[in-house]
């Protein structure tokens, strides 16, 4: 069900009271309509106390019962947990809503339904900083995710592990992967030394691109992930995308074009500028040109997957 036809089911409903289903995503959750806003319920499997919880874009209703849904009565009575989307229909969170729901109806098993209510909170709160470097990078890291795909890695589970947090892009099995992405010519590369350099396995991935116009989008590369089999459809990936996506503009989203140049893989420990950093410096931060650097000193993309 496209966000296209559940506004369209929720025009034809809005002026109507009660609840009505508008698709169901498994015998025990799906996308609902009431007063005119969009609803995610799913059966209470949890027994949680009756509570509510509103923020600007969200509010959670657990523990309420449901004894009819007005054009399907074969939808279970019962106890249900319910997140309402109290945003508008064209708001631009409305699409991320559905498909994080939709996701975590498929595995529910990987997080708790607070924890998931929570979660959206973080997404939707996030300031909208808009800019294109923003989307060069998140370019990189999901090229990164989709040429690993088509070797038959799922690199997507390995992703942002610990969200905004997360020290490395990439981190699995002891390995850690930076990825650094640039354009045209460019081989200079930010660097936080202590990030990269004081960790016994750190590899760095420099990803070149550039735009043109038979590039392609953000919105076009993430379609083309979601098509490959191999990517783990959890939870977690989709979260951390959507955060991501939220600090870069939506036309940028939809219109800047990128095509990839080039890939190339160094392992950090041989590469290391400064192997000894003075003890009163705590902070190293630096442009790093890697232009220096021989073709014998990279790492094939093939390589660092086995690691993964």
């Amino acid at each position: 069900m496209t966000t296209e036809n559940l506004i369209k089911l929720m025009d034809e409903m809005e002026s109507s009271d009660g609840i009505y289903l508008l698709a169901s995503l498994s015998e025990d959750s799906g996308f609902f309509t009431s007063a005119g806003k969009l609803l995610y319920m799913v059966r209470d499997s949890y027994s949680y106390l009756s509570e509510g919880i509103d923020t600007e874009y969200l509010s959670l209703q657990t523990h309420i019962r449901i004894n009819s849904v007005r054009n399907n009565q074969t939808f279970k009575d019962g106890d249900y947990n319910i997140i309402i989307f109290k945003g508008k229909k064209d708001d631009s969170n409305l699409e991320y809503f559905i498909k994080l729901c939709s996701v975590y109806t498929q595995s529910m098993h990987e997080l708790d339904f607070k924890d998931f209510f929570y979660s959206l909170i973080s997404i939707f709160q996030l300031p909208a900083t808009q800019n294109y470097l923003n989307v060069l990078g998140l370019y990189g890291e999901l090229k990164i995710i989709q040429l690993a795909a088509e070797k038959n890695v799922d690199l997507a589970k390995s992703w942002h592990k610990n969200g905004s947090y997360s020290r490395f892009d990439f981190s699995c099995n002891g390995t850690n992967l930076e990825v650094k992405t640039t354009v045209a010519d460019d081989l200079s590369v930010t660097i936080k030394h202590k990030q990269l350099f004081e960790i016994s396995e750190c590899f760095l991935s420099i990803v070149n691109c550039d735009e043109a116009e038979d590039g392609e989008t953000l919105k076009e590369l993430i379609e083309a992930i979601y098509k490959n089999s191999i990517i783990t459809n959890n939870i977690e990936f989709n979260i951390n995308l959507a955060k991501e996506l939220k600090r870069i503009a939506y036309q940028d989203y939809t219109n800047v074009r990128l095509k990839l140049q080039w890939i190339k893989i160094f392992n950090a420990s041989e590469i290391n500028p400064f192997p000894v950093v003075p003890d009163n410096v705590e902070s190293l931060t630096y442009k790093l040109d890697t232009s220096e650097f021989s073709e014998s000193l990279q790492k094939s993309f093939t390589d660092l997957l086995q690691r993964f």
